[in-house]
């Protein structure tokens, strides 16, 4: 019991730490920086860098092209999903037409199929 609540005491001492010395990322302000005299986390660290390195407008652009969706994409979005389950059940049945046809195309050969014509099994006598 003692234990459960050091710990508990620890956690809300850190907490408290990292309020009071502002050890939380300035860029997003949810994680915890990644030492005491960095004010970023890795993850917004890294995305520091890539905005130094690269041209911040090329990286916004990028940005635009892959997460943001406009209208018209949301409703061409919409509509495949609404499509999707429609598409399935046809090519479902498609298969199982073809499924069918295939097996009474099978019957109909075993109908029409000649047993070959094989020497019999009586003695011939020569004479």
């Amino acid at each position: 019991m003692k234990l459960s609540s050091l710990s508990d005491k620890l956690k809300i001492e850190k907490k408290n730490i990292i309020k009071y010395y502002n050890m939380t990322c300035s860029f997003c302000n949810e994680k915890e920086t990644e030492g005491w005299l960095k004010s970023y986390c890795k993850a917004c660290a890294n995305l520091r860098r890539m905005l130094v390195l690269y041209d911040s407008d090329k990286c916004i652009d990028i940005l635009n092209r892959v997460l943001l969706r406009t209208d018209a994409q949301i409703t061409n979005k919409i509509n495949m999903e609404l499509k999707k389950p429609i598409l399935t059940a046809i090519k479902k049945e498609i298969q199982d037409i073809k499924k069918e046809q295939a097996d009474d195309k099978k019957a109909d050969d075993k109908k029409d199929y000649d047993k070959p014509s094989t020497r019999s099994k009586t003695k011939v006598e020569l004479k």
